[in-house]
């Protein structure tokens, strides 16, 4: 198994989160699409009997992963003392959500001071409307207008992919990544959602 970082630009509104369970679904259709559904079938064999033919990550912003979730504690530098930290400063060091990838290596207590608060995805509503399929109008009643949550990732993203290069290699999974962004990820792609 081998690890690989795959890079993507959003260029519009999601309206699904980029998950790793999520992309492997997708990933799976962009499989049968190309491939088809017998190629799908040799490599989930033995999926569950773990030996996957690929793993994927969340999406993170470029150059960052998420800080470690752990008790406040282990990120105090030697001697410190717990009383240093008020309410005001756990406030604001909840908020410094990535660390950079450079520094995944370091001990716990020497990682909070490359925290960093990261502008990663912004949420906005938007306006859409349910259409009636015998009329084709958004007639009113349940066929009308309403708000749906739009997702705007902030720059480049990376998704991490073990891959299993005896039984998918690493040039196919950057095609069906490609096609994937091509056709939309999650919720509403049919309509241009989730393109990358």
């Amino acid at each position: 198994m081998e690890l690989y970082q795959i890079d993507i630009a959003p260029t519009g509104g999601f309206y699904t989160p980029i998950k790793g369970d999520t992309l492997f679904g997708m990933f799976c259709w962009a499989v049968v699409e190309k491939f088809g559904e017998d190629r799908l079938t040799k490599l989930l064999d033995g999926y569950a009997a773990d030996r996957p033919y690929i793993v994927l990550s969340d999406a993170f912003p470029k150059g960052y992963l998420p800080k470690p979730v752990l008790p406040f504690p282990y990120y105090k530098k030697e001697g410190q003392k717990d009383e240093s930290f008020n309410a005001k400063d756990r406030k604001k060091f909840k908020r410094l959500e990535w660390l950079p990838t450079d520094k995944i290596s370091l001990p716990t207590n020497q990682m909070a001071d490359s925290f960093a608060e990261v502008p990663f995805v912004k949420k906005s509503l938007k306006t859409a409307n349910s259409v009636n399929p015998e009329t084709n109008h958004a007639s009113g009643g349940k066929y009308s207008a309403y708000m749906t949550e739009q997702l705007h990732y902030q720059g480049e993203l990376t998704v991490y992919a073990v891959i299993d290069e005896t039984r998918i290699f690493a040039d196919e999974v950057k095609d069906l990544f490609e096609q994937i962004g091509l056709t939309g990820y999650g919720k509403k792609a049919s309509s241009g959602g989730g393109k990358f």
